[in-house]
Formats: C-alpha cells, sequence, structure tokens
C-alpha cells in the first residue's frame, strides 16, 4: 500500500487519534488521582471516574496504537521504506508493549485498589475516626499509582523522541 494513499492517511489518523486519546486521558486521569486525593467525600467518585476512564477509553486507545503501527508499518514494508528492522521501530515496539503492559497490567489494578479503599474509607459513619492501617494503605497505594503512571508518562515520552528522530535510520 502507498503511504499517501487514502487507506495509508485513514490508518494514519487512526494511530494519531489512539496516541492523543490513549495518553491524552491517561495524564488527565493522573489529574484527577491528585484531585480525588484532596476532596473530601468525592474523592471516591473521582477515583472510580479515574479507573473507569483509564480502563475504558486509555487502556483500549492505547492499545489501538499498538495495532495500527503495525498496519502502518506494514504498508511501508511493502514499499521497501520502513521495515520491522529498523532499530526506530523496534525501539518504538518495546516502548508500547512497555506502556501497553504497565497500563493494563499493573496501573489499572493498583488505581482499582485505590478505589475500594476510599469507597471503604468514605463508607464508615460521620463522626467515626478514620482506622490508620487504612489510611497508611491508601497512602501506599497511592504512591504505586504515581510510579506506574510515572513509567507510563516516561515511555510515553520516550516513544515520541523515537517516532520524531528515528534512531538508527537513514
Amino acid at each position: 500500500m502507498n503511504p499517501g494513499s487514502t487507506l495509508y492517511n485513514l490508518v494514519l489518523v487512526l494511530h494519531l487519534v489512539g496516541v492523543v486519546v490513549g495518553f491524552g486521558t491517561a495524564f488527565a486521569w493522573t489529574v484527577l488521582g491528585a484531585r480525588a486525593r484532596s476532596v473530601e467525600g468525592g474523592g471516591a467518585t473521582l477515583a472510580e471516574i479515574g479507573v473507569s476512564g483509564l480502563s475504558r477509553l486509555s487502556a483500549p486507545a492505547i492499545w489501538s496504537v499498538g495495532v495500527t503501527g503495525l498496519i502502518l508499518i506494514g504498508m511501508h514494508q511493502a514499499n521497501g521504506f520502513y521495515t520491522f528492522a529498523d532499530t526506530w521501530i523496534s525501539l518504538g515496539f518495546l516502548l508500547f508493549f512497555i506502556t501497553a503492559g504497565v497500563t493494563q497490567f499493573l496501573w489499572i489494578p493498583s488505581q482499582r485498589k485505590v478505589q475500594a479503599t476510599v469507597a471503604a474509607l468514605e463508607a464508615l459513619p460521620p463522626g467515626s475516626d478514620r482506622p490508620s492501617a487504612e489510611l497508611a494503605s491508601l497512602e501506599e497505594q497511592g504512591k504505586q499509582v504515581a510510579v506506574w503512571g510515572g513509567v507510563v508518562h516516561l515511555a510515553f515520552a520516550l516513544s515520541i523522541i523515537v517516532m520524531v528522530f528515528k534512531p538508527g535510520f537513514g
């Protein structure tokens, strides 16, 4: 398939939409998560929105980036321009698998734990003391969410660098 053809451009648009939706919303959920920790009484709702958005919107869009990237490289390979053996493509896919894997298997589950803990704390009767063990657990869970989010954001930034500078090409 010829790069520049209508089909190629359509796949490229889908690839870029996946990048914007997948990674843009992943950044937004991080901001919402930080906000959720500071809102008294509304934290569970914001945490739920973040987990739901990350698992239902961001993760599928991130996976679509890999699928459309494969299709684009296949289209280029047919013309002998880019190939799967190119260093920048290998690095790009490595970063994609890190991003998608961390999002799906580490970041989303850690956010679900935070959501469950926040909901349990907010279900306590008004005026009751919040158990210190749960608060300590919530703080530790929040740190894990931040770590996995940081890994995803770093891999995304590195992916952009790789896609723009194409190390090993030309």
